[in-house]
């Protein structure tokens, strides 16, 4: 990917001086758009369309405010979330009474918000960046936990993505307090 940039970078009109954070913007983007690829194509794949890309805005959302563990590499991120997305397909296909999965998915958020939003190495929050964030998650909570009450009776089985949103986050919320930063 980095070749890749560089040699568009180096065949534009760039000044040397920016050509360092073009890399990085165009990586970046690149990286993006390989993740939205794959990401299709593995929905498609797995005949779970509808399930992945619920999964992908509930997490963007909440792990936007929840913070969380990062993973070390690009590689290493890429091959985790793959493999969230095979685990979700295989869980919605199991049997677990949605009114069982709504309230899992309420305890789960709830557990996010006691103990979010978490910084990073990268991201180091400051107290009043916490607060703000933990205002935006509790609002978030609440709006997942109520989708997920209304999943649970009509008897949707987003409202098991819902809950493998909230297991995901949480786990990747403890993997972080065992980072030292």
């Amino acid at each position: 990917m980095t070749q890749l940039a560089r040699t568009i970078i180096n065949n534009r009109f760039v000044n040397e001086e920016e050509k360092e954070v073009y890399m990085f913007g165009l990586t970046l983007l690149m990286y993006r758009l390989l993740y939205c690829i794959a990401t299709i194509a593995l929905a498609v794949l797995l005949k779970s369309e509808k399930e992945i890309f619920v999964f992908c805005l509930a997490y963007a959302l909440i792990r936007k405010y929840a913070g969380g563990y990062h993973s070390a590499t690009r590689g290493g991120c890429f091959i985790l979330t793959m493999t969230i997305y095979v685990v979700l397909s295989f869980i919605c296909s199991l049997a677990i009474p949605y009114s069982v999965a709504a309230i899992s998915a309420c305890v789960g958020l709830v557990g996010i918000v006691a103990i979010g939003p978490q910084g990073s190495a990268n991201r180091i929050l400051e107290e009043a960046e916490k607060q703000h964030f933990k205002n935006r998650l509790i609002k978030l909570a609440i709006v997942f936990g109520g989708c997920s009450l209304v999943f649970g009776f009509v008897g949707s089985n987003l409202v098991i993505v819902l809950l493998y949103t909230a297991f995901i986050q949480l786990m990747m919320q403890l993997l972080s307090s065992f980072e030292k930063y």
